[in-house]
């Protein structure tokens, strides 16, 4: 559950500028991890690395 929750998260913040703006305004990580659990994600960093990697790679293909 975990990679696919937070590919899930950061699809939400490239579609929704609402929730990315959220995101970037976050102070802390226990402030970031307050806003996961709140919007119903459940991830950890590691997970977060890997989709957000994922999502570089699907960028590159599309250039």
């Amino acid at each position: 559950m975990g990679l696919q929750s937070a590919k899930l998260f950061v699809k939400k913040m490239k579609e929704n500028p609402e929730f990315r703006d959220r995101v970037k305004n976050v102070r802390n990580r226990e402030a970031f991890q307050h806003l996961v659990r709140e919007e119903k994600f459940d991830f950890d960093e590691t997970h977060l690395a890997g989709a957000m990697a994922s999502c570089m790679a699907e960028g590159e293909k599309e250039v």
